[in-house]
């Protein structure tokens, strides 16, 4: 049986002896309407006495000073040890016969794998007959693609080209607006 999710931590208290007597007595009024409860806080009760009667049977052992201290220096030699493994032992632990194996059963598949592939593929001029080659049609003359030094002249013309364009449209511009106008003046300067 289930206990009552409210209840479920305080039954697990009440059966290990450590609840406070208030939650104790709020609890007991609970388990006096609620069997799954009380069924729980028996099955808890029925495993603290199984414990408590092992470690009553269980000889007393008596722990040397500094064992604590020793058990963790140890700890921490063995992990220091394991981290500073030789570079040599890391390699020769990677290229283990099992290693070994598996990596030549891998390239084996691959070879046979590739093999069988290549096996698929026609090969007509292997088997003495001569490949079949679709005619080949007479195309429309086409043009050369162009080179870098004639896309570069291209660009510095259109650089040339509107370079003149400009100067024409700051002319215009000059001659349409009076002399005095800042405006004018900031243009043919180069001003804007």
């Amino acid at each position: 049986m289930n206990a009552c999710p409210k209840y479920s931590e305080a039954i697990a208290l009440l059966a290990a002896q450590s609840l406070d007597p208030v939650s104790r007595e709020q609890l007991e009024r609970h388990l006096a309407s609620c069997p799954d409860c009380r069924s729980h806080l028996e099955g808890l009760q029925r495993i603290c006495r199984a414990v408590e009667q092992t470690s009553q049977d269980a000889p007393s052992i008596q722990v040397p000073n500094g064992f604590h201290q020793t058990l963790v220096q140890r700890v921490r030699q063995d992990a220091a040890a394991s981290e500073s493994r030789s570079l040599f032992s890391q390699v020769r632990q990677w290229f283990s016969w099992t290693g070994l194996g598996y990596a030549t059963a891998t390239a084996a598949i691959l070879v046979i794998g590739l093999i069988w592939l290549n096996s698929l593929t026609p090969r007509p001029h292997l088997q003495g007959k001569s490949p079949k080659t679709p005619p080949i049609a007479p195309s429309a003359p086409t043009t050369p693609a162009p080179t870098l030094m004639a896309l570069s002249r291209a660009l510095q013309d259109s650089d040339l080209a509107l370079d003149s364009l400009m100067a024409r449209q700051e002319q215009m511009l000059a001659a349409n607006d009076p002399p005095s106008s800042g405006l004018a003046r900031n243009r043919a300067q180069g001003v804007w």
